[in-house]
């Protein structure tokens, strides 16, 4: 996936990844104003860094960003759904990817292609199993999206 070029993406894929990028944008800073989350964030202590917090106005380093931005998208369970992968392909990569596209200062296409990666590696992971009984999916299959993502 390393050579995907978002130019050879089908337009109804990109309208999508658009769709589900401001849905995940828009979650985590909703997830971002609860108390919880703000005291979580205050606790953490991140120092600055090139990787927006969403929601809290300030840049923090690339690898607090993805975490407590993976947190707060994941506080609700509003961020989207995929019924085939029976789960939330974008949780965990598009936080993760999105901060170290800030660090790298990476170009808007770059920055689509990864998460397209992400994205698709966490649906056909998700898709290709069959979870215990009481197993959540985050836990599961969102890391090797992130992976994918970030490679």
């Amino acid at each position: 996936m390393s050579e995907l070029d978002v130019a050879s993406v089908p337009a109804a894929v990109l309208d999508r990844l658009s769709l589900v990028l401001l849905d995940v944008v828009g979650v985590t800073a909703l997830g971002a104003s609860l108390p919880e989350q703000r005291s979580l964030a205050d606790a953490w202590r991140a120092p600055a860094g090139p990787a927006p917090l969403i929601g809290a106005g300030r840049l923090v380093t690339t690898d607090a960003a993805a975490w407590l931005n993976g947190v707060a998208l994941v506080s609700l369970e509003l961020d989207e759904g995929h019924k085939y992968a029976k789960g939330h392909p974008a949780a965990h990569g598009f936080p993760a990817v999105l901060a170290l596209a800030a660090e790298l200062d990476s170009t808007g296409a770059d920055t689509a292609a990864a998460l397209l990666a992400a994205y698709e590696v966490a649906a056909r992971f998700g898709r290709a199993t069959t979870l215990r009984a009481g197993a959540h999916p985050h836990g599961s299959w969102g890391v090797p999206g992130a992976a994918a993502g970030c490679a």
